[in-house]
């Protein structure tokens, strides 16, 4: 069982550490960011939307919902894309993979602040080595693509990515899974096309391959990985998920190195290991609690 879902994950994190290398390559044909990332919220959406309807989940939400939702969508879905997808263009796709894998020790700084989860020594110290590793992988060099500005876009994504886990366990308290992907990803939507400048998408002229590289972003790393990993959920604990989930920037650094040609100097593969050291140290505790219940049942 365990086996099973550890697979489905490990799926997903390879199927994310594609974003990158694949937004890259619609860079290179012509498209931005902006655009890339609203069709890649947009075509999410409409598969989360047909599948839901197929699965008939109710999608009605109470009134006192919406708020938390569309904090939720703008921030977790409209503002994280963006910022990731601006830092894949600034930085080294393995760099940018890096730093928002700084997301698990924000999420440990964030719980205590919102949710009054308790930040022992071990999430002290998981943040200690996260500020080193981020110094050590980001030190500026123009030379490498690295700028202060890319490194910005890069944390935010990691702290907008965290706060994706705030808003999600605030959400589904109340409201079923399904539909809280369903309204994230359209109110997304929503926020990322306002974002685009007027007339934008109409004076879009991409070639074909573009066009199946957007399509594959929203299918694959975006639709696909959130079932797989959604589905991994049921056979093995959400903390021990997430750990398995590092290999997300290992397969970034992987294809930025065998597709685009970059490389981590001997700095920056430190300052990887010790954020990756990090983000297992800011979960462990919460991976002990959680492995002492029992998994629920995939039926």
């Amino acid at each position: 069982m365990g086996a099973r879902g550890i697979a489905y994950v490990l799926a997903a994190a390879s199927l994310w550490g594609t974003l990158g290398i694949v937004a890259r390559l619609a860079y290179a044909g012509g498209a931005g960011p902006g655009e890339v990332v609203f069709f890649r919220a947009a075509i999410a959406f409409g598969l989360a939307l047909l599948v839901a309807w197929r699965q008939g989940v109710p999608l009605g939400v109470p009134r006192r919902q919406w708020p938390l939702l569309g904090a939720y969508g703008t921030v977790s879905v409209g503002l994280f894309y963006l910022s990731y997808f601006w830092a894949v263009r600034l930085l080294p796709v393995a760099v940018a993979a890096v730093l928002l894998y700084t997301a698990p020790v924000f999420v440990a700084v964030l719980a205590r602040l919102l949710l009054g989860e308790p930040l022992g020594p071990r999430r002290v110290l998981a943040l200690a080595v996260a500020v080193a590793g981020v110094v050590l992988v980001s030190a500026p060099d123009p030379a490498a693509g690295i700028t202060w500005t890319g490194v910005a876009a890069g944390l935010l994504a990691g702290l907008t990515y965290a706060l994706y886990s705030i808003f999600g366990k605030l959400a589904l308290r109340d409201l079923d899974p399904a539909a809280v992907v369903v309204y994230t990803l359209g109110i997304g939507a929503l926020v990322l096309l306002a974002a685009l400048p007027p007339g934008r998408l109409l004076a879009i002229q991409w070639p074909p391959a573009v066009w199946g590289w957007v399509v594959l972003l929203g299918v694959g790393p975006t639709f696909l990985a959130y079932r797989l990993y959604t589905a991994g959920l049921q056979w093995v604990p959400a903390s021990t998920a997430a750990i398995v989930a590092t290999v997300e920037p290992v397969v970034a650094a992987g294809l930025g190195w065998l597709v685009l040609g970059e490389a981590l100097t001997a700095g920056q593969g430190a300052g990887a290991a010790l954020v990756l050291l990090a983000g297992l140290l800011a979960q462990e505790g919460a991976a002990r609690k959680e492995a002492e219940r029992p998994c629920p049942s995939a039926g």
